[in-house]
């Protein structure tokens, strides 16, 4: 602001992809909308009102950081069984370079998946399966309009990824109102897309 003379708005970049998704891609048109990215960490938002909800501290919308398995691999957060710490990016090359006794990146992953190597399809449909049943944890939590899928994994996974991914998704929702669950249509731009956005809405709502 020094600098430009202009107000500058701040927003975390898993927020600004959600608020993009909302208004621009796959949640238009509804009232509310819940996202998740999964690419080499995991985050998300949730938009009511057209706004994305924060929360009281502004620590609203990290989803990877909720706990799934306790006692599981170490979280960057610093806490163990993290979502994030399960199915991100990170934790599928940490997994299969183990299994596999040298580097592997997601790329060879799901290279390996598609031949029907054993170790890769069990390591991609857990993955999945964790993502399908955080997101049916957050569905209880937020009751949203639309569900969406975004990030770099998630997006070019293969096939198989999210057939498992829905299958946990509808298993842990069973006897719930399943909202649509949806591919982010955006991909790289979401988060440029949605700064703007945030900038825009917070001189719309007066703040600056």
């Amino acid at each position: 602001e020094e600098a430009t003379g202009r107000p500058v708005h701040l927003e975390n970049d898993a927020n600004a992809a959600a608020l993009a998704e909302h208004h621009l891609g796959a949640g238009r048109g509804e009232a509310s909308s819940l996202y998740l990215t999964v690419s080499t960490g995991i985050g998300g938002g949730v938009v009511l009102g057209g706004r994305v909800l924060r929360g009281e501290r502004g620590q609203g919308g990290e989803f990877g950081h909720i706990t799934l398995l306790p006692g599981g691999p170490p979280c960057g957060c610093g806490l163990e069984g993290c979502l994030e710490a399960l199915a991100a990016g990170r934790a599928l090359e940490r997994d299969a370079s183990y299994a596999y006794h040298r580097a592997v990146d997601t790329r060879e992953l799901f290279r390996l998946f598609q031949e029907g190597e054993p170790k890769a399809r069990r390591l991609l449909l857990q993955a999945a399966r964790y993502v399908g049943m955080g997101l049916a944890s957050l569905v209880k939590a937020f009751d949203p309009g639309v569900v969406v899928v975004g990030g770099g994994l998630a997006l070019n996974a293969p096939e198989g990824y999210w057939e498992a991914l829905l299958e946990a998704y509808h298993g842990y929702l069973k006897g719930w109102e399943a909202p649509p669950l949806r591919k982010a249509l955006l991909g790289a731009e979401a988060g440029l897309l949605g700064a703007a956005l945030t900038a825009f809405l917070e001189v719309k709502h007066g703040g600056g």
